[in-house]
């Protein structure tokens, strides 16, 4: 994948830093470690071989060993761990070995760290990445060794290997050290999140969350007993120096499971807060069962940290067959998809988007997930698979595996009076997404859910149309009245559409009522489809409809009113007398204007742009500035 010129983890500003800073600070250590051009200062082979190649293998164990402890915990872990055993590094090895020890400490955690990405599903970029990473971790790691031997030989004139000492020099240059190191990790770690687009003034913001002042004198311990092994580490000795080595790991240790412990309780904490968010949204009793939907996928998901949440429900109406469906109304489109494009369902649980200039399948793995979502039903229990790869066979549902992009997923059912209504769940492209606490909070999730479904219902049925599912006239005049005082308050633009059928008298008296319904129940649908999640579309009576159309001008109105006719006019209607092609004539007003002073006034002018329409011969759009009659309700 190619670099792109953007501060994201495979941006161009990244590759720069891995390979660019990677590659000088290797210069750097390489000019240090040349006494004379072309020859080593020392031969790191025969080195190992030596009394002190045991003990810097064993060093370079230890730094390995707390290096992977404190990667445990996924928050933002302080460096004063891994910064005081570089500093026994530093004190107890001359310069070469330093270098080394240190350099190959680098290579080894970024090999884990991408062993790790890999394990969790993350993305780890391509080959010239990963490289680049082993470069940049392992030359930043090298040139802190040469920065903290450096302050050492600068405050004692030598190494203090060589001839170890303890006075009130030590007591200086030993803390000018660990802070030379410091300084030198922080100001590259600020560097490599900032060209990863992470924001430095939240990494502090974290970084402060996570550090109390006991964690701080706890991390500080640890530079402590690495100086103190360091000072051991020169006097004969080897149970002391193994005894505080321990002592490390176990404080280290210690750290990394109280992090994970604090992590655990603000998470929880920041979870309860969306829980309750999302419970005061799905309360309001003030809207329909899609707007409920749309809440809930929108709050759910980041409530789970989630890249899917579906509801299954079984039909409302006791006369169809008590089949599980899928309600896709929790689906966000994105904005792309909101108005040209139609999405109908097909059998092979695929759905098919057709536009005017291409046509291609997208999956939709919450109907492929329908399976799992009945097993839920089947034996009442609740479902959480870590792994769908190697989970889905078991409960007889191999076909997941090639259908189901996700690699977790967790359901849970709704019940009420002991009868089941349906299932909720979510999805993550991750393995071992869930656990069993998110299983406990989508349970809760699904409770306060039923509830709001009987609230949505009752709503519906005083707000929307009973046969198009859209609002009815009552509703959508409220609606009108509300959206015109705040376009008028704003000295902003609004639109309304009015159209209805042509000829759709000839369709009643041809076919019956049952299969005008059927073409009315397709149109609502088609328009829904259509229109932003801020338009409003209502029936206003008969086989007439009206849309309203926040902060629209009056051209982008006119082009959305010729969409829709086009689409009415080139797509059969299928119904059970066959597929009907029908067509439908629009008028449209808009605000500002000086005719239009209240809503009933707006709505006047677009009916009337509606009867010029069909007066001058039907399947058009007029707009309410163009000449405007009346047409009998006979010839429409």
């Amino acid at each position: 994948m190619p670099f792109r010129l953007s501060r994201t983890p495979f941006g161009l500003p990244y590759g720069l830093l891995l390979w660019g800073l990677g590659t000088l600070l290797w210069l750097l250590v390489l000019a240090v470690e040349l006494k004379t051009p072309g020859k080593l200062r020392w031969n790191p082979f025969s080195f190992w071989l030596q009394r002190d190649g045991l003990a810097a293998a064993g060093f370079l164990l230890l730094l390995m060993v707390c290096a992977f402890l404190r990667r445990r915990s996924k928050a933002y872990a302080p460096t004063l761990a891994e910064d005081g055993l570089m500093v026994m590094i530093i004190l107890v090895f001359p310069i070469e070995v330093t270098v080394t020890l240190l350099g190959i400490a680098g290579i080894l955690e970024s090999v884990s760290q991408q062993a790790e990405r890999v394990q969790r599903s993350l993305p780890v970029g391509g080959w010239y990445v990963v490289l680049g990473e082993l470069v940049f971790q392992g030359g930043v790691t090298a040139f802190i060794g040469v920065t903290g031997s450096t302050v050492e030989q600068a405050g004692y004139l030598h190494e203090w290997h060589t001839d170890p000492q303890y006075g009130l020099r030590e007591l200086v240059t030993i803390p000018l050290i660990y802070l030379s190191v410091f300084v030198m990790r922080v100001s590259i770690s600020f560097l490599y999140l900032w060209v990863r687009g992470i924001s430095l003034t939240v990494f502090v913001q974290e970084a402060r969350a996570r550090q109390s002042v006991v964690t701080f004198l706890a991390e500080f311990a640890t530079v402590v007993l690495s100086v103190m092994i360091a000072v051991v580490y020169t006097q004969p000795g080897f149970l002391p120096v193994f005894s505080l080595c321990a002592v490390l790991v176990a404080l280290v240790a210690l750290l990394s499971k109280q992090g994970e412990a604090a992590e655990r309780q603000q998470r929880t904490i920041a979870e309860m807060k969306i829980l309750v968010g999302v419970g005061r949204a799905l309360s309001n009793p003030a809207q329909t069962r899609r707007e409920l939907f749309k809440t809930l996928y929108e709050e759910g998901r980041a409530l789970f940290r989630a890249d899917s949440l579906a509801v299954y429900l079984f039909p409302q109406d006791s006369i169809k067959p008590q089949v599980l469906e899928w309600q896709s109304v929790a689906v966000n489109r994105p904005q792309a998809e909101r108005r040209g494009i139609e999405a109908q369902a097909q059998p092979s649980g695929q759905w098919q988007s057709r536009s005017s200039t291409s046509e291609h399948e997208i999956p939709r793995p919450e109907v492929d997930a329908l399976g799992l979502a009945e097993w839920c039903i089947q034996h009442k229990q609740a479902l959480r698979i870590s792994d769908v790869e190697r989970e889905a066979g078991s409960y007889g549902y191999r076909w997941l595996t090639e259908r189901l992009p996700y690699r977790s997923w967790m359901g849970v059912p709704l019940e009420a009076e002991k009868k089941a209504l349906g299932v909720i769940s979510v999805a993550s492209h991750q393995a071992r997404a869930f656990s069993e606490q998110d299983e406990e909070m989508l349970r809760a999730l699904g409770q306060q859910l039923v509830g709001a479904l009987e609230k949505a219902r009752l709503y519906e049925l005083a707000t929307v149309d009973g046969l198009t599912g859209l609002l009815n006239a009552r509703t959508v005049r409220a609606k009108l009245t509300e959206v015109f005082a705040k376009t008028l308050a704003a000295n902003g633009q609004m639109a309304v559409l009015m159209f209805d059928i042509d000829h759709f008298k000839k369709v009643n008296d041809t076919y019956g009522h049952e299969v005008g319904n059927e073409v009315l129940q397709h149109l609502a649908k088609m328009v829904r489809g259509k229109l932003r999640d801020a338009d409003i579309a209502g029936r206003y009576g008969g086989e007439e409809f009206i849309v309203i159309l926040p902060s629209t001008p009056v051209q982008g109105a006119r082009d959305v009113a010729e969409r829709l006719r086009r689409q009415i006019e080139t797509r059969p209607v299928p119904t059970a007398a066959g597929d009907l092609r029908i067509t439908a004539s629009f008028g449209v007003a808009a605000l500002p204007s000086s005719a239009a002073t209240t809503p009933d006034r707006l709505v006047e002018l677009a009916d009337k742009a509606l009867y010029a329409s069909k007066r001058n011969g039907r399947n058009q759009v007029t707009v309410a500035s163009q000449p405007e009659s009346s047409l009998p309700a006979e010839h429409r």
